[in-house]
């Protein structure tokens, strides 16, 4: 597995899994200039559904945390909108939404 530079579509970090040569996903945050980074994938059809695990949910959590947002949105594809829910994304605006950070019980009530 591979992690490429920043630059690479203007992305604040991509990931991209390969079968031997072959480009088998890529995933990269886009910077909505909000703190809340849009993750986009794309998938060889072999592969759909199945690269998004928790592993690489909490691995793209780290990088986007690391890189200073708070918070991911996702537009999954519709059947793989249960599973994205599963691995703790929330429904919002059509889309959904994976808070980065969680604010202590006594900073949330007030």
């Amino acid at each position: 597995m591979d992690l490429w530079p920043a630059s690479i579509l203007g992305a604040c970090v991509v990931r991209v899994l390969r079968r031997g040569r072959e480009l088998a996903a890529a995933v990269w945050f886009e910077d909505r200039g909000d703190g809340i980074a849009a993750l986009h994938a794309h998938a060889a059809p072999a592969v759909r559904g199945r690269w998004l695990t928790p592993a690489n949910l909490r691995y793209l959590a780290r990088e986007a945390r690391a890189a200073g947002f708070v918070a991911l949105t996702a537009v999954p594809l519709p059947e793989h909108r249960h599973y994205a829910l599963r691995l703790g994304f929330e429904e919002m605006d059509g889309g959904l939404f994976l808070p980065l950070y969680t604010l202590p019980k006594e900073q949330s009530s007030g």
